[in-house]
């Protein structure tokens, strides 16, 4: 997914930055990119928020999305099927600091679960 292509809008979400936009040309599955939040930096002017990134040794924050690493990517079907693939979990093991942040992913689940069915309105097929 090109993270500013035409077609791809974004959500900001607790730690995360969701990526998102139609598969296939088709409506009938959303794909997703998950970016994790390092953090923001606040000035009287504005408020820039800084995207995760590994520069080799250390973890570190970046206000270039197109250089932010991946966390998390996949997609979500017309009839509630979904594949994911932890990109973060290839360079190291995912790390959560206390069970607030573990549920976290969790809630992440349930809001692209939210912005699938409002991005596929008719098409999606499941009741909650």
């Amino acid at each position: 997914m090109q993270r500013t292509g035409i077609g791809v809008r974004q959500e900001k979400f607790e730690d995360y930055l969701i990526l998102f936009e139609f598969g296939s040309g088709s409506r009938l599955d959303v794909e997703f990119e998950v970016i994790e939040i390092f953090g923001e930096c606040v000035s009287p002017d504005a408020k820039e928020i800084l995207y995760t990134v590994f520069t080799g040794n250390a973890w570190d924050g970046t206000p270039d999305i197109d250089k932010a690493d991946t966390w998390l990517t996949g997609h979500i079907k017309w009839d509630g099927c979904s594949n994911w693939r932890f990109v973060e979990q290839e360079r190291s093991m995912l790390h959560f600091c206390g069970k607030e942040l573990a549920m976290g992913v969790g809630r992440l689940f349930g809001k692209m679960y939210e912005i699938a069915k409002r991005e596929m309105g008719d098409n999606y097929f499941v009741e909650d």
